[in-house]
């Protein structure tokens, strides 16, 4: 087990700051790997403003807030920023996505604080709580409303690409395999080099490999075209029709 430490300030809280330290559990067989992070945050709630147990309702406001922190690390957000898109994505219900918390310290009734030091009217009942975040949860509730996106898979440079066609007989079937290849998406030009008795070859620029390209033309024979098989030999895609 691999523990880290580092500082994050909570959301939009008198006392902003919180302690999130990030477990890694991973189950004995290596399989499957599951990510906890436990967080130390401040909860808070004012006096009066809870007809329920006040001590309660302090710990499910820290619960709560350790959720949105670790949402707005997930999310990659910055900690002083609006987080009011994560607290609907993940909603009402944050305690959900906590598998368990203490109360490190409770601090009772107090003074509410401002900044620049003092007090202002009214009291609040604090709590220090440590949450332990099911980061995964929340990390798979993010996706699936589309504030986190899948990172884009840089595309293969263009490339020039072989193709030789066997066992070809007629000049339509060398048309319906190059329109194949000019597919869209597929390749950005297709250009014959040269003919011979029974073969074409042709090269393509294309950002699929060989192998991609081989696969497409494959699945995307028609039926009529009598395709016998396509393998990529010495990076050269090979077309073969049946004799």
């Amino acid at each position: 087990m691999r523990l880290l430490s580092r500082s994050y300030r909570g959301l939009r809280e008198p006392v902003r700051a919180a302690q999130i330290l990030v477990v890694v559990m991973g189950l004995a067989s290596g399989a499957v790997h599951a990510e906890a992070v436990r967080v130390e945050q401040v909860g808070a709630v004012g006096v009066g403003s809870s007809r329920g147990d006040l001590r309660q309702a302090a710990v499910e406001r820290g619960i709560g807030l350790a959720v949105l922190a670790v949402a707005g690390e997930v999310a990659g957000r910055h900690p002083e920023g609006e987080h009011e898109d994560l607290r609907s994505a993940l909603g009402r219900d944050l305690v959900v996505y906590a598998e368990g918390f203490r109360v490190v310290e409770d601090r009772g009734r107090g003074p509410r604080a401002v900044e620049g030091g003092g007090s202002a009217a009214g009291e609040i009942y604090t709590v220090l709580v440590e949450v332990t975040v099911d980061r995964d949860r929340v990390e798979r509730r993010l996706r699936e409303v589309g504030i986190l996106r899948a990172a884009a898979v840089p595309s293969r440079p263009a490339d020039a690409v072989g193709v030789e066609i066997r066992f070809l007989e007629s000049y339509d079937d060398f048309e319906v395999l190059k329109a194949l290849l000019m597919a869209p998406g597929l390749t950005e030009s297709v250009v014959p080099r040269f003919f011979e008795p029974g073969r074409a070859h042709l090269q393509v620029t294309t950002r699929e490999s060989p192998a991609a390209l081989a696969d497409r033309l494959l699945v995307s024979a028609p039926p009529e075209l009598r395709l016998s098989g396509v393998r990529v030999d010495q990076g050269r895609v090979i077309v073969d029709l049946s004799r």
